[in-house]
């Protein structure tokens, strides 16, 4: 049977890893060892048969005792066109590179405190406007990845963030407290609590763009966006239709990846560390007709650009290919279908790749138009 720590209310961050350095280990910096103590203490506290808003208090108390002093920056040039920057403070000597498929990066960030990230559901109370945690990833037992019923956020420590301005240079400061020597350090937007001004000492934002589901917003994985064809007055009609207190992606969501991207890997770009694919963007027309299938029949030349796991909509047109225009998502619908699987045929004596795509239903395929 798995042993049960009990900590009174007041436990701080010292007295929890001298209790639990024998059971595991302190603090030191690596995401496997925050976590297990993490879950260690939630554990403690009985996390498993507690209502939401016992789990919010868990984790207003967690991200306050945890709350050590940490203060860094980074410095970007005013008088070069150069993106990358200089950190300094405690993250100085911090590194933090991007992972692939199959090797983890480096990260020291990943164990801090104030950086080490949790998967969570959440809802927003209609009364109070405030986020409540329903489930922790690998903390509860009834965290759903996988479900429109369940919002998926990230939760994290709040911080502070500020900016410090010299003539050839500027700093963009980042720290757990705002006791620090920088003018106008101020706590994170989203970390404000909207009836009283206090500061929340966690942060959750939405870990997956909309998928629009009974024209309601949702977080969750394994589907296809659908924010890309949704205009802002739209997106106000789902935030009202999906609850009190709900909004489509706001500028403070945008300002914490920034912020993120910038004091973590001293880049304003992300040019060559975290960019990703930004050519995604291949329209292709069917070259053979078919009846009663879920596949696309490709030139070999366009079906080079495809792979399992990539997005793809369907329609009937081959020309005015807006993805905003109807009859460009006519088969898959706004949702898109998700490449399950990518061949080479042979038809008629011609090369060919086949596109296969998960949709329920099968479709034809008209050669020129899909």
């Amino acid at each position: 049977m798995a042993q049960q720590v009990n900590f009174p209310r007041d436990t701080t961050l010292h007295e929890i890893a001298d209790v639990l350095r024998n059971k595991y280990q302190e603090f030191d910096g690596t995401a496997a060892t925050y976590n297990k103590i993490m879950r260690a203490w939630f554990v403690a506290q009985g996390v498993n048969v507690m209502t939401p808003a016992g789990l919010t208090e868990l984790c207003d108390r967690w991200y306050s005792i945890t709350r050590v002093p940490w203060h860094g920056w980074v410095s970007f040039s005013k008088s070069t066109a150069v993106s990358t920057g200089t950190k300094g403070g405690d993250n100085e000597h911090m590194t933090c590179a991007a992972s692939t498929d199959t090797v983890a990066g480096k990260d020291d960030y990943a164990g801090n405190p104030l950086f080490a990230c949790v998967d969570c559901n959440f809802v927003v109370d209609p009364e109070t406007l405030e986020p409540q945690i329903t489930a922790i990833s690998g903390i509860t037992d009834n965290f759903q990845r996988y479900s429109p019923d369940h919002f998926v956020g990230v939760l994290q420590m709040s911080g502070y963030f500020g900016v410090v301005d010299y003539d050839d240079r500027y700093e963009e400061h980042y720290s757990s407290t705002e006791n620090v020597p920088v003018k106008g350090i101020a706590p994170l937007d989203e970390a404000v609590r909207p009836n009283s001004n206090n500061v929340r000492p966690w942060v959750v934002h939405g870990k997956y763009f909309n998928h629009t589901v009974n024209n309601k917003m949702t977080s969750y994985a394994g589907v296809i966006p659908t924010t890309y064809n949704i205009s802002h007055n739209t997106i106000q009609t789902l935030a009202k239709a999906t609850g009190t207190g709900y909004s489509g992606g706001t500028s403070a969501d945008d300002a914490f990846l920034k912020i993120m991207l910038h004091i973590k890997y001293a880049s304003l770009t992300g040019d060559e560390i975290i960019q990703g694919c930004c050519a995604n963007n291949y329209q292709s027309v069917a070259k053979v007709s078919e009846t009663g299938v879920k596949r696309v029949i490709l030139s070999e030349a366009d079906g080079a650009h495809f792979e399992p796991g990539m997005g793809a909509l369907i329609g009937t047109t081959s020309s005015n290919n807006d993805r905003n225009q109807a009859h460009v998502y006519t088969t898959t619908g706004t949702a898109g279908a998700v490449v399950t699987k990518v061949e080479k045929v042979s038809i008629s004596e011609t090369n060919y790749i086949a596109v296969y795509v998960d949709t329920d239903a099968t479709f034809d395929t008209v050669a020129g138009l899909r």
